[in-house]
């Protein structure tokens, strides 16, 4: 009724779970369209050797070295270039770059106060059977399992749309970078895991068999015997 409004476009962007999309309530608002965001190639960054203050070998050097621990995550790419363009210290070598890396990312405070790693983690608290599985599945993929990825899996959905996770050319699972690699590491999805105590009383009932028996079995099974013999030669 009022023509001037035709000219407004709402965007609502963010991240979901396509079974989060299901509910038919919300099937006449079905008007989503699913964007692909992939990793920088070095092709696509190279743009940026422009900015960082180096001469056109070193800043290649510099940005092959950027992608070897960013993976070409976009976010974490621009944020290391921009680092590096900013350091008093032309950044001219590998280890100049993994010094920079180790400072915004890894090291003190880092891992916790960086936005980006920050909202990650955040998104990964929660006490749910899914989030649960995913972290389970998590740990394998960090371990260098070969997972094949599955578009119609919920665990690796989730890992895939919180970023943890990178789906490579030949369809199997990877955790998505070297900093990722190295702040979400195996020991950090075991602390968000509750404890289980399934596998704990599991585990100390086959320490105690595997004590236990061969205990019994060279001490106290042949006592009988050992004591039939001895009355025996006396």
């Amino acid at each position: 009724s009022e023509p001037e409004y035709d000219r407004l476009r709402f965007v609502l962007l963010g991240s979901v779970l396509p079974q989060e999309t299901r509910n038919t309530d919300l099937e006449r608002f079905r008007v989503g369209r699913s964007v692909e965001l992939p990793d920088f190639s070095f092709e696509q960054a190279r743009p940026l050797c422009r900015e960082l203050g180096l001469d056109t070998g070193d800043a290649e050097r510099a940005l092959y070295r950027i992608l070897y621990w960013t993976g070409g995550h976009r976010y974490l790419t621009q944020k290391i270039c921009r680092a590096v363009a900013r350091s008093a210290d032309p950044v001219e070598s590998d280890d100049a770059v993994d010094r920079l890396v180790r400072e915004r990312f890894l090291i003190g405070s880092a891992p916790e106060n960086e936005p980006n790693l920050r909202t990650t983690r955040a998104s990964i608290r929660s006490e749910s059977k899914l989030v649960q599985a995913a972290l389970r599945l998590y740990r394998r993929v960090w371990r260098g399992r070969n997972i094949r990825y599955d578009r119609l899996s919920l665990n690796h959905e989730y890992l895939r749309i919180a970023g943890l996770i990178r789906v490579s050319k030949d369809q199997t699972l990877g955790v998505r970078n070297r900093i990722y690699g190295q702040v979400f590491s195996r020991r950090w999805a075991s602390q968000n895991l509750p404890f289980n105590w399934q596998v704990a009383v599991a585990g100390i009932i086959a320490a105690v068999l595997l004590v236990g028996v061969p205990y019994w079995y060279v001490r106290i099974l042949p006592r009988p015997y050992v004591e039939t013999l001895r009355l025996a030669t006396v």
